[in-house]
């Protein structure tokens, strides 16, 4: 039976044009797959097995680098986790250098399987919000996430304010 690798069936992908967004719910991370990687990802997730990857992907490109490119793909899709398991890039007989000069030569270096890798920031860490004691008017405007409404001579009416040690009435 022809060897298949699995990827993890917890992510999501979408296409833009050639190329393919899939974001790891799991690790929190969104990953940007080039044209030549979105090949070999999309031909793993219909299930094809390697021998039928390596042949597309040099059909494709039209120059016998099939084997180098997969195991170039297969090695930065399991860098970036996205395997059903830990698993390890097929054997390449050449270097990596061979590999490059080999697809530079056909003109086709752009074609190199590549991953670009982000991990979004908390969105509390992007947006403008107000320190403890400033001028507010709602409670979404505040870090602490209560805008005083109180009257009281204690507690500062449209003043950001920690509920937690000043008074609790939020806007």
């Amino acid at each position: 039976m022809p060897h298949v690798l699995v990827l993890r069936r917890d992510l999501r992908s979408h296409r833009l044009d050639n190329d393919l967004l899939v974001y790891d719910s799991i690790n929190d991370q969104v990953h940007l797959l080039n044209s030549s990687a979105a090949v070999v990802f999309a031909l793993m997730e219909s299930g094809a097995p390697l021998t039928e990857i390596e042949k597309k992907v040099s059909d494709q490109y039209g120059i016998d680098t099939g084997p180098e490119m997969l195991a170039m793909a297969v090695d930065q899709i399991s860098t970036a986790g996205l395997f059903d398991e830990a698993i390890s890039a097929p054997p390449i007989d050449t270097t990596r250098r061979a590999v490059l000069q080999k697809v530079a030569a056909a003109g086709l270096g752009i074609l190199l399987p590549a991953i670009l890798t982000i991990t979004p920031s908390k969105t509390y860490a992007q947006g403008s919000v107000k320190a403890l004691g400033a001028p507010c008017d709602l409670s979404a405007e505040c870090a602490s996430g209560c805008c005083q409404k109180g009257e009281e001579t204690a507690c500062p009416n449209k003043t950001c304010v920690n509920p937690a040690t000043q008074c609790a009435q939020c806007r």
